[in-house]
């Protein structure tokens, strides 16, 4: 990440641990300001009390979905952009969250895909 802006804060709400460090670790390294969630309650909780410009979260998680954390999120900041994951394969976003700046990435994933649209989202026009 070389953007002379504001540095970009992440939130990473994911239930499998092993997933949840390998992405916090990957999106750091890209120089990235990572928040962590193990679940959608925790995350819930971090968007009312931080900025969050980039979420990227599990739509299946215990406590609150990666749906409901997203409109947690849309709430406390409007203009955030999301990364959901799932491994379903043709889960439909709900009608509320129906825009541009909403990304569904299917697992398995490629930390590269992650990236790649973690840079689109927060600095395409």
């Amino acid at each position: 990440m070389n953007r002379n802006s504001v540095p970009r804060t992440l939130l990473v709400a994911e239930d499998e641990p092993i997933v949840r460090m390998a992405l916090v670790e990957v999106l750091k390294d890209a120089g990235y300001s990572v928040l962590e969630a193990s679940d959608g309650k925790r995350g819930q909780v971090i968007c009312s009390e931080c900025r969050v410009d980039l979420l990227i979260s599990d739509i299946k998680m215990p406590g609150a979905s990666g749906y409901e954390l997203a409109d947690t999120a849309r709430k406390f900041n409007p203009e955030v952009r999301i990364i959901l994951l799932t491994g379903y394969t043709k889960e439909p976003l709900p009608e509320g969250l129906r825009q541009a700046h909403i990304r569904i990435i299917r697992k398995p994933f490629e930390f590269q895909e992650i990236l790649a649209e973690t840079e689109r989202l927060l600095f395409s026009v």
